[in-house]
């Protein structure tokens, strides 16, 4: 591709890269059969679940934030270490995300870890499930979106004159 005096053929090899990093990216999805543990009363609606680290490997990044998919029910939650070095195949959720995902602590799932981008960690503290932590969150957005709005009005009517 020639356009003048500019030419694509240098940036070829550096865009092919970059996209082959983010298709990678784009298509880490990890699948794990897990059996579900019922999560300390500490931990209830605070917005995590814990793994082992033998259970997590090196897919799953300590104190990530993933989607966690089984079937057609999806939930953000920050995925963390803990008690759980003793249990195989485990991870420990509360109540609160067992309801949403529709898992009991009797069977096995399949469930499916995909590491959060930036909109879906936005998303994750919006619908964060502990009301004081969510709210500070939204009120933080609410002022910055006003803040936006002001100074744009500022910039328009210093502009105007």
């Amino acid at each position: 591709m020639n356009f003048g005096v500019f030419s694509l053929k240098p940036l070829l090899p550096l865009l092919t890269r970059q996209l082959g990093k983010f298709i990678i990216k784009m298509a880490k999805i990890i699948t794990l059969r897990l059996k579900i543990g019922l999560a300390q009363e500490s931990d209830v609606k605070r917005g995590w679940v814990r793994m082992s680290s033998k259970v997590r490997g090196k897919m799953i990044k300590r104190e990530g934030i993933y989607k966690i998919q089984n079937i057609n029910e999806f939930v953000y939650r920050m995925v963390l270490g803990g008690d759980v070095e003793a249990h195989d195949h485990v991870i420990l959720i509360d109540h609160y995300t067992r309801d949403i995902l529709k898992v009991d602590l009797i069977n096995e799932y399949e469930l499916e870890f995909k590491e959060a981008n930036f909109i879906e960690r936005i998303f994750f503290y919006w619908k964060h499930p502990d009301y004081t932590f969510r709210a500070g969150y939204r009120l933080a957005w609410y002022l910055g979106g006003i803040s936006i709005i002001l100074g744009a009005i500022g910039v328009y009517i210093s502009c105007k004159s």
